[in-house]
């Protein structure tokens, strides 16, 4: 028996990002609401710092890697994954340490405080991504939103939840912090779950 044909899978798909972007965007815009309540602007203020100083970081966060592997055909398919899978968790952890180490330059550059030790939390989020970008990838090569939406919308569930509640229990910025850090988890829990692969402790220098 054949499965689905690739324009089945790409309308299914297609459904599936839309309705993962839509639903996301409202729930995001609940969760918000209700921080907003509970929280002060400085509060939103200084997560906010504390995002765009890393910013400068996250774009390099996989060097394109993960796009390769999706563009990338069959032949020696494992072997690539695993080269990306490798690299990319490498990459992730030497930025999470370099983000970590400028929790004080962002401190005094933007003169709040707090921000010493809100950025090396925040910085964990490199190497959280890094572990599940691979798995990412393979779902979108193989068209499975299905799957990317599941996560995707782990995520946000789970990061409103947690910042409301630490909210509400008086964590102040805090809140934002766990609660993001917290939905990162759960997302790459959700794409290691549904996808199979696994990886293993090799690469190749010619495949990256």
């Amino acid at each position: 028996m054949t499965g689905p044909s690739i324009g089945t899978r790409t309308i299914r798909g297609m459904l599936w990002a839309y309705g993962s972007y839509i639903g996301g965007r409202l729930l995001v815009l609940v969760s918000t609401a209700i921080l907003a309540r509970l929280l002060t602007p400085s509060d939103f203020g200084l997560v906010a710092l504390a995002l765009t100083f890393m910013a400068f970081l996250d774009t390099v966060k996989d060097l394109g890697l993960t796009q390769a592997l999706i563009g990338a055909g069959s032949e020696e398919a494992e072997e690539r994954t695993q080269t990306v899978f490798v690299w990319t968790v490498a990459l992730g952890t030497v930025l999470a340490i370099v983000a970590a180490a400028c929790g004080p330059l962002a401190a005094d550059f933007f003169g709040h405080e707090s921000l010493t030790a809100i950025v090396p939390v925040l910085a964990i989020n490199f190497f959280v991504q890094a572990l599940g970008a691979t798995h990412d990838s393979l779902a979108r090569k193989e068209l499975d939103y299905r799957t990317r939406t599941i996560s995707d919308m782990g995520d946000v569930v789970i990061r409103g939840v947690t910042g409301i509640v630490l909210a509400l229990l008086g964590f102040g910025a805090w809140a934002l912090v766990i609660g993001y850090l917290v939905g990162s988890i759960i997302r790459t829990a959700v794409l290691w779950a549904k996808i199979p692969w696994r990886p293993q402790r090799r690469f190749s220098r010619a495949h990256l």
